[in-house]
């Protein structure tokens, strides 16, 4: 004899009838080879692949010497959501001629935590880089050609590089910035023509910044 069975939840002292949820999967990371590798500096990169319906997504790395990692850098929320958005982050204290291993990682609110694989990278053991090339200006300003300035006297230097990690409306902008023992402010500027960069991104501060050869960078979204 068959039975037929129903099965209620109570919600607040009223019944409904029980609707399965479907799950909702983790966004899926992806950890992508460091690069301006330095005597203590690198740039950390990933891209994030969110499913549908994943809520806030919030990402990091994980870094250290061996694969116990130890130290998180970069958390930051993720404003931009695709199957190939690009993640970076400069991590700097770091020792001189030592491995790091990293990876990325994702949580979101619907979907729980991903990470990515462990990568691992270097760091260089050279001498410190000498000054890049001299303006006689207060503001130096790397052109879009990627030519370097010098700064006269005690004023910074900077070197723009060319961007990386481009998707069809995200991308990753470089420099490379010489304090010279002077504390900078530092920032990105961008648009859409050479002679008209109205927009500004990747804002940072050097307080008391004794080296040089400094790796910079700045995540550009919705384009």
């Amino acid at each position: 004899m068959l039975k037929k069975l129903i099965v209620l939840g109570v919600v607040g002292g009223l019944s409904a009838s029980y609707m399965p949820v479907s799950a909702v999967e983790p966004p899926a990371v992806r950890t992508q080879p460091a690069d301006f590798v330095s005597v203590n500096s690198a740039v950390l990169h990933a891209s994030i692949a969110t499913p549908r319906g994943s809520g806030n997504v919030y990402v990091w790395f994980e870094i250290g010497t061996d694969e116990n990692f130890g130290r998180t850098v970069g958390y930051q929320k993720l404003y931009t959501k695709s199957q190939n958005t690009p993640v970076a982050v400069i991590v700097d204290n770091l020792s001189a001629n030592t491995e790091y291993y990293f990876r990325g990682a994702a949580q979101s609110d619907a979907g729980g935590t991903a990470y990515g694989e462990a990568l691992s990278f270097v760091t260089q053991n050279a001498p410190k880089p000498a000054p890049l090339p001299i303006t006689p200006t207060g503001t130096v300003t790397g052109p879009v050609s990627g030519t370097e300035i010098r700064p006269k006297g005690p004023l910074p230097g900077i070197k723009t590089e060319p961007a990386g990690l481009i998707s069809t409306q995200s991308g990753v902008i470089y420099a490379v910035v010489d304090p010279n023992g002077t504390a900078v402010e530092v920032w990105f500027e961008w648009g859409t023509r050479a002679d008209a960069l109205s927009s500004q991104a990747g804002y940072i501060k050097y307080v008391n910044q004794s080296a040089n050869g400094i790796p910079w960078a700045a995540i550009l979204g919705e384009l």
